[in-house]
């Protein structure tokens, strides 16, 4: 889950970020939240840990 006080302009940045790291399935879930505060930041990213089943 993802925080985000500007969405429209951060997204293009986190995406590529995002691909970069994530180039090929299975991609993890992602919940993005436009929020009008966070303290002192732009955006959080809260991650759980886990791996595909085999």
């Amino acid at each position: 889950m993802a925080f985000h006080t500007d969405p429209e302009n951060q997204f293009p940045t986190i995406m590529q970020v995002k691909q970069s790291i994530f180039p090929h399935p299975p991609y993890p879930n992602w919940t993005a939240v436009g929020v009008s505060w966070l303290a002192g930041f732009d955006f959080e990213i809260k991650a759980s840990p886990g791996s595909p089943a085999h």
